[in-house]
């Protein structure tokens, strides 16, 4: 077993092995928990904070550090699963309020287009494949949204055979983790604020995906990975009522849910569009319906409604 102490500094006794230790570092909360890796070649220290400290083959999917808590964090616990973080850390629009997103097609060659005055839903493409295509205009469009800012980035299939934290050797995972590292990368090469609420775009079953909803599943998974690992606190998906499963199969991340349906009535969008989908064979992400993107290209913009 291990021993940690409130400095850091872990004491192993038995079999246990020795991977490090925060212990001789100056901290802002002293450490009160840890957690061993199911393999004991690794663990986990969490401070009073929240923040959390990663030696040996522990993989790192986030932290409460730096974020208000009401009380503070008492210790820590191994959870079976797939290490994709699921609640909310970061806040979301207000229910009921309007905006649209944009990508480079709402944007000029040079940049100084004139976006709309919507409302406080304003959600920017950063790049329009898995890995490639970064939008040309990120940077003015993250200015026109300001602190309504969401950013999303257009997820596709692909392998690496690039070992990601968190993958296990799947080639499948490793590119989505990458994918979503490209992504944060590229926002933050254009000043972009990285650290707000994330949507991957997961639609275009036969086109942009494999004919294996599992391979595609770990694509998925890989990005929520990669994702969490940059640093961002809310990550959620984006895909349209039926276009889900036809992708991913039985997958059900629990993560938010920003769901396209043009019927032009956003509430009735919010009521039905997860029973909608049961019904028709198409189980979405359970961490809740965030968001529908209720208008397609009405006025050359996608009309968005929080629900």
């Amino acid at each position: 077993y291990w021993l940690v102490a409130a400095d850091g500094g872990i004491f192993t006794y038995g079999a246990a092995r020795f991977s490090g230790s925060i212990g001789g570092h100056v901290l802002f909360r002293p450490v009160v928990g840890m957690a061993a890796t199911p393999d004991g070649k690794g663990y986990w220290e969490v401070a009073a904070d929240g923040g959390i400290f990663t030696f040996g083959d522990a993989g790192f999917y986030g932290s409460m550090g730096g974020i208000p808590l009401n009380a503070p964090v008492v210790g820590m616990a191994l959870a079976p699963g797939t290490g994709i973080r699921t609640h909310v850390y970061l806040p979301h629009y207000p229910s009921g309020s309007y905006g649209v997103d944009v990508s480079k097609f709402q944007d000029n060659a040079s940049c100084t287009g004139t976006l709309p005055a919507a409302g406080p839903i304003r959600i920017v493409e950063t790049n329009g494949m898995a890995n490639a295509y970064p939008t040309p205009c990120l940077s003015h469009e993250a200015r026109w949204a300001g602190n309504d800012l969401n950013l999303y980035t257009f997820l596709s299939y692909g392998t690496s055979a690039a070992n990601e934290p968190g993958c296990n050797g799947d080639q499948a995972c490793n590119f989505g983790y990458q994918a979503a590292r490209y992504a944060v990368s590229y926002a933050a090469s254009q000043g972009v604020d990285t650290n707000v609420v994330w949507w991957l775009d997961v639609e275009g079953a036969g086109t942009y995906w494999s004919s294996n909803p599992a391979a595609n599943a770990q694509v998925v998974t890989g990005a929520l990975l990669g994702l969490h690992a940059a640093g961002p606190g809310s990550v959620g998906i984006y895909t349209s009522v039926l276009g889900w499963n036809p992708i991913v199969g039985s997958f059900q991340p629990d993560v938010p849910l920003w769901v396209a349906w043009y019927t032009g009535n956003p509430t009735a969008n919010c009521a039905n569009a997860l029973s909608y989908g049961a019904a028709h064979g198409d189980h979405l992400p359970t961490g809740g319906l965030w968001l529908t993107q209720y208008t397609s290209n009405g006025g050359s913009l996608d009309g968005d409604y929080a629900c």
